[in-house]
C-alpha cells in the first residue's frame, strides 16, 4: 500500500516518511489524488492553515485536527491511528 503523492514522490507502506515541501506542492498533491479517500488521512494545523482553504471539495474523507500548542499536538500525533497523517508547519508553535 504505497501512497503515489507526485510523480517523483512515494510514500512507502509499513515505514515512517517525512515530506518537508512548499505548501503548494502538498496542495497539488492532494488535490490530484482524491484516491487517498480510500485511506484514513488525518491533517494536522496549527492556529491558522494555508492549505485547508485551497483543497479541492470532492477530498471529503480528510480528518482534521488543530493542535494549538507542542503538547497538543503531541498528544493528537500518540492518539492517531490514520494510515497517512499530515502535518502542516505552523511556525507560531515554536515561539
Amino acid at each position: 500500500m504505497d501512497f503515489e503523492l507526485y510523480p517523483t514522490i512515494t510514500l512507502r507502506s509499513r515505514s515512517f516518511n517525512v515530506l518537508v515541501a512548499p505548501r503548494e506542492l502538498l496542495i497539488q498533491a492532494l488535490n490530484k489524488n482524491l484516491n487517498l479517500q480510500r485511506y484514513k488521512v488525518l491533517f494536522v494545523s496549527g492556529n491558522y492553515s494555508g492549505v485547508l482553504s485551497k483543497l479541492d471539495r470532492r477530498l471529503t474523507e480528510l480528518e482534521v485536527r488543530r493542535g494549538f500548542t507542542v503538547f497538543q499536538l503531541m498528544t493528537i500525533l500518540e492518539e492517531a491511528h490514520h494510515s497517512l497523517i499530515i502535518v502542516e508547519h505552523d511556525p507560531m508553535l515554536y515561539r
